[in-house]
Order: C-alpha cells, then sequence, then structure tokens
C-alpha cells in the first residue's frame, strides 16, 4: 500500500517522489519560503522530463478533471435525492405522521436541498479572493508578480496568490479563500444538517423499504401516484435498492461532512485557517481566544458586523460578502506557507 504522501489525494502535494521524501523525511531544511519553492521548482522540472504524460494527467485531474466530475456527480445525486424525498420519503412518512409535522418536512426539505445547491454552485464558482497587483511592493509574490500580505498563500494548482487560503479543493477545481469560504463553510453545514433531519424523518421508510419487509412502499397502496406504477413493477427491488443505497450514502456523508464542518467552526473560532493551523498549531492552540473574541471572528467571517442579520443573510440564502474579513490580516501567521493543502 502507497504512504498517503503518495496519493493524489495526499494533504501535502509534491512535484515529485524524491521532493517528498525530502519533506516528509525532514533531511532538507528550508529557512525560507523561497528555498521551498526553489526546490519544488526544481523536482516539478524533473517529473516533467521523465514522465510528461503522467505529470498532465495529474495536473488536469487536480486542477479541472475532479471538479467536473464532482459536479455531474453533485447534481445527479440532488437529483436522485428531490425524487427520493418527494416521491417515496414523504408519501411514506404520511402514513406515521401527523400532516402538521410532514408539511414542515416538507417545506424544510425544500429549504435545505436549495441551500445546497445554491452554496455548492456559489462555492465553485466564486473567487477565493487574490491580492491587487502592487509591482512595487517589496514583499510581492515571485510566481504571481502581485502583492503578497500576511495570511496569502501562492496555490501552485490555481497559479495565483489566495487571500486566506485555506486549501485548495480539487472537487471544486479552485481554492478556498476570503472570497467563497463562507459559502463553503455553509454548504458542509446545510449538508450536515440535511442528512441528519433525513436519517431521522425518514426513519420509518429505511427501517421498512430497505429490505422488501411485507409492508413497504410497494404495498401501502400509492397506487394514485403516477410514479408508482414504475418504481414498484419489480415488485419493490428497486425500492428496497435505492433506499438501501441512500441510507449508507446518508450515514457518510452526515458523518464526513459533520467532521469538516465542526473542523471549520474550531478554526473559526480561533480566527485562523486550516493552512495557519497546520503551520502554527502549538501557537493556535494555546491561543484561547473568549468567548467576546471567538464571537467577533464569527462575525467577521460571517459578514454580520456591516448591519447584516443573521436572519436575512445567513439563514437565506445571500451573496453579500465580508469586506472585513478580506481585508483584515491575520493574527496567527506572518509568514508564508507554500505547500499546497488538498481536501
Amino acid at each position: 500500500m502507497k504512504p498517503l504522501w503518495k496519493s493524489p489525494f495526499a494533504l501535502t502535494f509534491a512535484a515529485s517522489d524524491r521532493c517528498a521524501e525530502a519533506m516528509i523525511s525532514d533531511r532538507v531544511k528550508m529557512e525560507t519560503s523561497e528555498e521551498f519553492e526553489n526546490l519544488l521548482s526544481l523536482y516539478s522540472d524533473e517529473l516533467k522530463k521523465r514522465s510528461p504524460l503522467k505529470h498532465r494527467v495529474f495536473t488536469f485531474m487536480m486542477r479541472r478533471g475532479c471538479g467536473i466530475i464532482s459536479k455531474s456527480i453533485f447534481t445527479a445525486l440532488a437529483i436522485l435525492y428531490f425524487v427520493f424525498v418527494f416521491g417515496i420519503v414523504i408519501p411514506f412518512e404520511s402514513l406515521y405522521k401527523p400532516r402538521w409535522l410532514v408539511t414542515m418536512g416538507s417545506v424544510l426539505a425544500v429549504y435545505f436541498y436549495f441551500n445546497v445547491m445554491f452554496y455548492f454552485f456559489m462555492a465553485a464558482s466564486t473567487g477565493p479572493g487574490n491580492p491587487k497587483k502592487k509591482p512595487h511592493e517589496n514583499n510581492g509574490c515571485k510566481k504571481c508578480r502581485k502583492s503578497k500580505p500576511p495570511g496569502t498563500h501562492h496555490c501552485s494548482m490555481c497559479r495565483a496568490c489566495i487571500i486566506k487560503m485555506d486549501h485548495h479543493c480539487v472537487w471544486l477545481s479552485q481554492c478556498i479563500g476570503a472570497g467563497n469560504h463562507r459559502y463553503f463553510f455553509q454548504l458542509l453545514a446545510s449538508l450536515t444538517i440535511s442528512m441528519f433531519l433525513l436519517l431521522t424523518f425518514g426513519y420509518n421508510t429505511f427501517y421498512n423499504n430497505y429490505s422488501s419487509n411485507a409492508f413497504s412502499y410497494c404495498s401501502a397502496g400509492f397506487d394514485h401516484l403516477f410514479w408508482s406504477e414504475f418504481i414498484c413493477r419489480d415488485e419493490g427491488e428497486l425500492v428496497a435498492k435505492l433506499t438501501t443505497v441512500l441510507l449508507f450514502l446518508s450515514f457518510i456523508l452526515q458523518l464526513v461532512m459533520g467532521g469538516f464542518c465542526a473542523s471549520n467552526c474550531f478554526m473559526i473560532s480561533y480566527g485562523t485557517t486550516y493552512l495557519e493551523y497546520l503551520m502554527n498549531f502549538r501557537t493556535i492552540l494555546k491561543s484561547h481566544p473568549s468567548l467576546d473574541q471567538a464571537k467577533t471572528n464569527w462575525q467577521i467571517f460571517l459578514g454580520l458586523d456591516e448591519g447584516r442579520s443573521f436572519w436575512n443573510h445567513i439563514l437565506l440564502p445571500s451573496f453579500h460578502v465580508s469586506e472585513r474579513y478580506i481585508e483584515e490580516e491575520p493574527t496567527m501567521l506572518d509568514k508564508e506557507m507554500l505547500r499546497v493543502v488538498v481536501l
């Protein structure tokens, strides 16, 4: 089995095996980010010479390929979940729950479905935030020739400097930075909550349909629904398989997205990013922000310190941008990080 750092989805991207070995074994000490950049470029050129086709395929997958695949899969799953929830779960749960609860569940399903779709495509289409070009500034980036204030990092995948770079997400084909981090976080939160609600609200559906029990969707008398004839044509086998697949998928999504969401909550409360945490986790863990500091960090991150309200700009989909979060300099990090962190 290959070590994690040799995988395409490793936490630290290296241009070649030799460069990765140098970083992992710590045999090469790099005093400055420029030394690391030179080493990375050296072995990147070497990899291109040794295996140009492998380099092109890998680079395309990391920059565009995974994003194209993930967007296609996401769209297909979104349609599948919509059909499953409103075609199977809502009708079947109406046999067990009062009408007001079914109505509330339907409204919440529409709400979270729209939120997930909105935040996914906003996170994928909104730029992460790039610093303005200041050619006469001394601390400019040598790669893209733009200014590089504290907390800004150069992403070798995007070939650009990113303000408050959190990580490079191959599934969105771009970085998560100051410009789209809020969309990304609210996507994680919406997915986590929606999967939890589906598993709890649809308990009877999952329990009675996952293995074609005696009483299931196809034997419950939904003949008046025009789609019932199609999905029940094989005596409930299709419904049973679909229910089983979505049961396990929903459970996995809740755990994975919930874990990512919890880690983001931690980073936001501490006023840092994942990249900063990797560099200075000991210092960050010792900082212990007060409740007022954590509240301020959340207000800045969500853009609620500029006259906006939680009800109108967070609970409801909003295009607003937190100007203060983009412009404010970080307090946890004062040096450059050139490794690319891949989610």
